[in-house]
């Protein structure tokens, strides 16, 4: 009996611009295209992390990067400004799309269709 093995395709997409921004409300405006990411620091501290699915599928993602909540990402940001995010991004409605954010790229998993 075979058993069925799905096969991904990888799609790596950049991350175009990163703006600062004091508010969530802010965020959503900015975050207008693919590839424009906005920081959310109200104050000192990251809070959340805006932006719409890599997927293109339209829908705008907010991460939550406050640690000591109970699902919170880590992000950080290397000396040339490149973003990097964990663990990985597995969205459970919508699109359900899954990827990575490395070394200011995004790396979108899809299933390859026959």
């Amino acid at each position: 009996m075979r058993r069925f093995i799905p096969k991904l395709q990888l799609t790596r997409r950049p991350v175009e611009r990163v703006l600062r921004v004091r508010s969530q409300s802010e965020a959503r405006k900015q975050v207008t295209h693919e590839g424009t990411f906005a920081l959310v620091v109200p104050d000192r501290t990251p809070k959340s992390l805006v932006f719409q699915c890599p997927c293109g599928c339209g829908d705008v993602i907010s991460l939550n990067l406050m640690r000591g909540s109970t699902r919170a990402w880590r992000l950080s940001i290397s000396r040339g400004g490149r973003l990097s995010l964990s663990p990985s991004v597995d969205r459970t409605t919508g699109c359900r799309s899954h990827f990575w954010i490395i070394d200011g790229e995004v790396h979108l998993y899809r299933l390859r269709r026959a």
